[in-house]
């Protein structure tokens, strides 16, 4: 704590056994009691939601899996892998990665050494360890491997090779895991990747850089945070390719490549690189962690509301990295005697999110979930073509994720759903108001078994069942499983209404 102050004391607010002795090192190393109050109580506002949140979600994510089945097990699962790759692969490649580079570093000094020609001096002018571009090779690396995928995806995007039907795919896939509770948690996360939190955040982090007098990292954090907006709008505008769904108007229309994965590994990554310089490597691992799952939630969260193709997000990534690593191997070709006090400046870029973030939840989220909700082309036919053969071409079964037929879909009904209870009465078949409320988890219909009504719950995803058919058998209430039967009327199948005049008619095709 004596060399470090007060990054020590942010990270021991994270790790239970040195947690309690905190104050008592502070005191014996003679810190400032103001300064260890400030550090002390900023850690604990970054340390209580991540101690609290895993938690709420992890139980709240139970109780809603209860209802929803396997669609909110697949999409925690594939959510939990992607968090746990982008931690891990940042870690190791900060650990590992220069130890790796120094040793291709010396294998192709030894080969250059031996070998005349101008590539061979090439090699020793890049690759020679007394030379200050040296230390940027980790930097070259990134900017040839981003550069390098960047222009391969857009390749394969103008050929329209495989990697553009894996984008269908993987967006089918991703709209068949949607739910309402899902959806919500996708668009705060991906509206603290756009501009209403971005913005903020880079003036914040701007201020704080010409308070403490670092002009030239000020000037370098604009350049970074600025072009790459330049860029995007230029590239969509030449490429003009159409997102999965449409969501604006003009050139923000056009999806390749991803702002919002663009702007945050920009952004996020840019800021990690300031912050994790002259730090121990544990340091820069842990930065490095935290802003690779910040900037994969975000790109994920695109491709789950299906804003953007995977090539869009995935272009995005790379060209951002490589914009990073070439602004990164700029900034350090000359040392720099500025002290960007790193503490400061990670807790003004926290406490920018922690204010534009909220800010834009109460005032967008409303909006953005109408903007992302989930688009369903419906099948329409007139009454005739609905009567000759349109009814074989809707749906029979419930299908599941993986492809397996459940329970049939034995009603069509051409009206509209607030007719249907009068009709049906007659035929004894009692009708519920809505069988699954807003949410697209609660079960209202009580007449209904219990294990009927759970299937019932299991529906396609953001699809709201207007109405919920229970035909009750003689018998005991409630007797046994098999005493009710759930028919549900789906949105995706919608046949047009009738006419004044037409009678009403509804068939049961198995």
């Amino acid at each position: 704590m004596a060399q470090h102050g007060g990054t020590s004391i942010l990270l021991a607010r994270f790790f239970a056994p040195v947690r309690a002795v905190v104050p008592l090192v502070a005191g014996t190393t003679q810190m400032a009691r103001a300064k260890f109050y400030v550090i002390n109580a900023a850690s604990a506002l970054a340390w209580a939601p991540a101690h609290i949140l895993p938690g709420v979600l992890f139980g709240t994510s139970l109780r809603m899996a209860e209802a929803v089945s396997a669609r909110l097990a697949v999409i925690l699962l594939v959510l939990g892998v992607l968090l746990w790759l982008a931690a891990k692969v940042a870690r190791i490649a900060m650990r590992h990665g220069v130890p790796l580079l120094a040793v291709g570093r010396d294998r192709a000094l030894q080969w250059a050494s031996r070998r005349p020609g101008a590539l061979s001096r090439l090699a020793l002018f890049l690759f020679d360890p007394r030379k200050p571009e040296s230390p940027l090779l980790i930097a070259l690396g990134l900017l040839l491997g981003g550069g390098w995928t960047f222009f391969g995806i857009l390749q394969d995007v103008a050929a329209r090779d495989p990697l553009v039907l894996a984008d269908v795919a993987i967006f089918n896939f991703l709209q068949d895991l949607r739910i309402a509770e899902m959806d919500r948690i996708m668009v705060v996360i991906t509206g603290l990747g756009g501009a209403w939190v971005a913005l903020p955040l880079v003036v914040a982090v701007w201020a704080w850089l010409a308070w403490a007098r670092c002009w030239r990292t000020a000037r370098y954090w604009l350049a970074v945070a600025g072009f790459f907006e330049v860029l995007v709008q230029l590239l969509k505008y030449t490429l003009a390719r159409t997102r999965p769904i449409s969501l604006y108007s003009g050139v923000a229309d056009f999806s390749f490549p991803s702002g919002h994965a663009t702007s945050s590994i920009v952004i996020y990554g840019f800021l990690a690189f300031l912050l994790s310089r002259k730090q121990r490597s544990a340091v820069q691992g842990a930065i490095a962690a935290v802003a690779a799952v910040y900037i994969a939630l975000i790109g994920f969260s695109r491709l789950y509301l299906g804003a953007h193709w995977f090539s869009d997000v995935m272009a995005g990534l790379s060209l951002g990295l490589a914009w990073v690593a070439l602004a990164a191997m700029a900034y350090s070709r000359r040392p720099s005697p500025e002290n960007l006090h790193p503490l400061g400046l990670g807790l003004t870029a926290l406490l920018a999110v922690m204010i534009s973030g909220p800010w834009y939840m109460v005032n967008y989220v409303s909006s953005d979930l109408a903007r992302y909700a989930r688009q369903t082309p419906a099948k329409t036919f007139s009454p005739a073509q609905w009567l000759d053969a349109g009814w074989r071409e809707l749906p029979r079964q419930r299908m599941e994720i993986g492809g397996d037929t459940e329970e049939p879909l034995p009603l069509q009904w051409a009206d509209s759903a607030s007719s249907l209870p009068g009709h049906l009465a007659a035929g004894g078949l009692a009708c519920s108001a809505r069988l699954v409320g807003a949410n697209g988890l609660a079960v209202a219909d009580r007449r209904c078994a219990a294990q009927d009504a759970a299937r019932a719950a299991q529906i396609p995803p953001g699809q709201q069942v207007g109405i919920g058919i229970c035909g009750v058998r003689p018998g005991p209430p409630h007797a046994a499983a098999d005493s009710a039967a759930v028919a549900l009327g789906l949105q995706r199948a919608q046949p047009c209404q009738p006419g004044a005049g037409t009678p009403l008619v509804w068939r049961a095709p198995h």
